[in-house]
């Protein structure tokens, strides 16, 4: 059976250490989210780049379709001037740049036709992303639900653990709350009350020494490890 001293700083370092990795878990809840804030706006970003360029090959569809018309528009005018010139060269002039506006209109056509068959790819690209694109946006904002409540329930453990371990220090005499303290500020990694087996410490695995061994048999005393520092006792 434990030393009574011994069982008192094992509740005392229990409640610490996970007061401890509860408080570290909240601290490092802000980084987690944003990181997955991060992916969501990615996934985001993803669809609306395949949006814009759709966007942006509409407006050039739309831009040669405006010019289709106002070269139309200009073909009409010269075959109406057609019919009112009466000199053959003014006419063939007349046909000349008819001729070479439907050339035109032919080249625009084509392009457009070309952009056409750009928009269906990417709108058929982004069809086929959105499904599985919406899905992992789901699951991240899940993500961030789950952090929220993750949240709610660690700043609830935290005060009840703050409690409990305000409790623990003031049931601890004072001389072994120092001397706990004092192992705390030398050796900054948990556990600090640590078994021996083997002669070998719990915490730092070295071996300890014949005096250590000795003084941490009796009870009532607290020993700590020659190497690392910590209060090792041995379990009876």
């Amino acid at each position: 059976m434990l030393d009574e001293r011994i069982q008192q700083l094992m509740l005392l370092q229990s409640r610490d250490r996970r007061k401890a990795n509860s408080e570290n878990e909240l601290k490092q809840l802000p980084e987690v989210r944003a990181s997955v804030q991060q992916k969501i706006e990615i996934e985001n970003k993803t669809m609306e780049v395949t949006r814009q360029s759709i966007l942006e090959l509409e407006t050039s569809s739309q831009k040669i379709e405006g010019d289709i018309a106002d070269i139309e528009s200009r073909i009409i005018r010269y075959k109406t001037q057609q019919l009112e010139v009466k000199k053959p060269d003014e006419y063939k002039a007349l046909q000349a740049e008819i001729d070479l506006l439907t050339k035109k209109i032919s080249s625009l056509e084509d392009a457009q036709l070309e952009l056409l068959e750009k928009i269906d790819v990417e709108k058929d690209s982004l069809d086929g992303a959105r499904q599985p694109l919406g899905e992992k946006i789901e699951r991240h904002n899940k993500r961030l639900q789950s952090l929220d409540e993750r949240e709610i329930f660690l700043k609830k453990e935290i005060a009840e653990l703050t409690q409990s371990y305000n409790e623990s220090l003031e049931q601890i005499p004072a001389e072994l709350l120092r001397a706990y303290q004092q192992v705390k500020r030398i050796a900054k990694r948990s556990p600090w009350v640590v078994p021996v087996e083997n002669q070998l410490c719990g915490g730092c695995n070295l071996r300890v020494s014949n005096d250590v061994v000795a003084k941490a048999l009796v009870e009532g005393q607290v020993s700590n490890c020659d190497q690392c520092g910590r209060i090792v006792y041995f379990e009876r």
